[in-house]
């Protein structure tokens, strides 16, 4: 399916930096590095910073109101994640979408995800029950509301419900730093977006299945769900809906610093 020509349009230029980050702030959790590093990384996720995009330590220093050691710092950190690449005597640019570690990240993902769900079906209690079940209502006024939005925060709420019912605070953040270029396909994926309703059967079945203390069928349910992101994964393909969007967005930007990124093949 062909991106509509007004989408390429939105992605055709990057925008600057500095008007990019006009409207975000540091979140004031831990040291100044760490905030920089995960309002960066927030925006690429989001594709606010586009792959290939130039970033200047002056222009994200001046836009954070910090000074650039911090900004530096948190350059290193996201070059060691793989979420920017540092080009010598050429300068830093965020990393093309790579599909390759998409499927990587979420071979991970799906592994733990799997594996809590069965712990939590074996652990989980009246509260836990509860709990679950006001979360697929709430994620259910969502969709009745056309709230994509509202209902990927729920989503995420749920997640994460399920993890501090399994007792796996270290398995969680691992996820998360696997989750990094799945979820910028996901973002991809709001132009084409796919039908929340799968999701949302899968998550009522694994709250059945917890309720009920079935570990096997939790794991089955959660692997169905996770299932569905694989098939998201599939538009990246030539043959993909998102095929020819994914090609726009990873080329070489114009109007920056001339780029020796090399782009996935």
């Amino acid at each position: 399916m062909a991106p509509p020509t007004e989408l390429l349009a939105e992605f055709q230029n990057a925008q600057p930096v500095q008007e990019v980050l006009a409207g975000s702030t540091l979140d004031g959790d831990g040291t100044l590095t760490g905030q920089v590093y995960r309002l960066l990384r927030g925006l690429i996720v989001a594709l606010r910073l586009l792959p290939n995009q130039f970033l200047s330590e002056k222009d994200v220093a001046a836009g954070m109101d910090v000074s650039k050691t911090p900004v530096r710092e948190a350059f290193i950190r996201l070059a060691e994640d793989g979420i920017v690449r540092i080009v010598p005597k050429s300068g830093t640019y965020v990393a093309p979408i790579d599909p390759d570690r998409a499927r990587e990240g979420l071979f991970i993902w799906a592994s733990l995800e799997s594996s809590c769900a069965w712990q939590a079906a074996q652990t989980s209690g009246m509260d836990d029950a509860s709990r679950l079940r006001t979360l697929l209502a709430r994620s259910e006024r969502c969709l009745a509301a056309g709230d994509r939005d509202g209902y990927h925060a729920v989503n995420e709420d749920f997640h994460a419900a399920l993890f501090e019912m399994a007792d796996l605070p270290d398995a969680k953040k691992l996820i998360d730093a696997a989750r990094f270029e799945i979820d910028r396909v996901i973002n991809l994926h709001r132009h084409f977006p796919p039908d929340l309703r799968l999701f949302h059967t899968d998550h009522a079945d694994l709250v059945n299945a917890v309720v009920r203390h079935d570990a096997d069928g939790a794991r089955a349910a959660m692997r169905r769900h996770m299932g569905r992101f694989e098939d998201l994964l599939d538009g990246l393909c030539p043959e993909g809906d998102l095929w020819e969007l994914f090609t726009f967005l990873n080329r070489k930007r114009p109007g920056t610093r001339k780029a020796k990124v090399i782009l996935p093949t």
